[in-house]
């Protein structure tokens, strides 16, 4: 019997986007290293590199976000993980996990 597709996402921070290029959250991914050593052996796949859509944006009440959210759980993402720029960053992580929550989304802090 073939073992189910484990299905993650990485939620990462917008004005980090300015000077990264996600190269370490996929490198830490490829080689299951910090964060996604959890997946050792397993079968994963990435189904979503997304960003936060901004300081600006209220992450309990922006309607883009939320939609983006609800995209996840179409997806049937598994967890999400919040990239190390935004847990070590964002003014409104507490606010993201909030609204991971509110979709029934797992998620787990950091990447690389």
């Amino acid at each position: 019997m073939e073992k189910p597709v484990e299905k993650i996402a990485i939620l990462h921070c917008k004005k980090s986007g300015t000077v990264c290029t996600g190269a370490a959250c996929f490198r830490t991914f490829y080689d299951r290293k910090k964060s996604f050593a959890q997946y050792e052996g397993q079968t994963v796949e990435l189904s979503a590199y997304f960003d936060c859509n901004g300081c600006e944006a209220d992450k309990l009440a922006d309607p883009g976000f939320t939609e983006k959210l609800e995209r996840m759980g179409q997806e049937h993402v598994d967890k999400i993980h919040i990239a190390t720029c935004a847990v070590h960053k964002c003014p409104q992580l507490d606010k993201i996990k909030q609204a991971l929550d509110r979709q029934h989304l797992a998620w787990e802090e950091g990447t690389h």
